[in-house]
């Protein structure tokens, strides 16, 4: 084995996923702050301050850090010229915050709401908190897919939730490989290495996601291309008639 190769090609794999990853950590210093107050906290009263804390921060800060980290991912992914991944991630933070921002407070409120609902369902039946842990489990990568939209396309703010679903829909492979890709890769992390959950999964989750993503939307535009090219011949075939 050519380890000077084999050492390239792990270096050129793990410079954008460490890149990310430093990047949304960076933009998430506050839920740092609060995450290690959790862990040095003696009081249990402390402790709930700190995580509604986070709760409340998550539209300001840590789903518009995700959005554009998405944006620098789909660079990568679409582009092969060398770029700078902080300055591409500030452009679209000052693009795109306000609307991702309103994008996370529902988000956030989504989750509050199944939350407390599976609160009350699961006292009354098993099947139903069932449900609910499974819708509250694929949530998150429903909104990774809508926020990945927000970055894709310019589009109306309903027209993002519209198309999102269309997708999960639509590409049903795609997304379960990609929600499973994710969590496996978030288990292994945890049993092997936990600190590899924070180094490497930000950055590799959203690389995860935007592949899955573009796979879905270049289907789509090769069906649509397609179907316009079938359109156009039989058209054709019309006036020939």
């Amino acid at each position: 084995m050519n380890w000077v190769k084999f050492s390239e090609r792990v270096v050129k794999w793990l410079t954008p996923i460490l890149l990310l990853t430093a990047i949304w950590w960076l933009f998430n210093l506050p839920d740092v702050f609060l995450a290690l107050m959790i862990f040095t906290a003696h009081r249990v009263d402390s402790i709930r301050i700190a995580v509604l804390t986070m709760i409340v921060l998550m539209p300001f800060v840590t789903i518009p850090a995700t959005t554009d980290v998405l944006a620098v991912a789909r660079k990568y992914e679409s582009s092969s010229d060398a770029f700078s991944f902080f300055k591409f991630f500030l452009k679209y933070y000052r693009r795109d915050y306000l609307k991702s921002m309103t994008l996370g407070l529902i988000n956030t409120l989504v989750l509050a709401i199944f939350y407390i609902s599976l609160q009350y369902y699961a006292s009354l039946s098993t099947i139903i908190a069932i449900l609910f842990y499974l819708l509250l489990f694929l949530i998150p990568f429903y909104f990774l897919v809508l926020y990945s939209f927000l970055v894709d396309q310019e589009l109306k703010v309903k027209t993002y939730f519209s198309n999102s679903l269309f997708l999960f829909i639509i590409h049903p492979v795609n997304m379960l490989t990609m929600i499973v890709n994710i969590t496996v890769i978030a288990l292994l992390f945890w049993v092997i290495f936990k600190p590899l959950l924070v180094i490497l999964f930000p950055g590799l989750c959203a690389l995860i996601v935007m592949r899955y993503f573009k796979k879905s939307i270049d289907k789509e535009i090769e069906n649509k291309n397609k179907q316009a090219a079938a359109d156009n011949n039989s058209d054709k075939q019309q006036i020939k008639n």
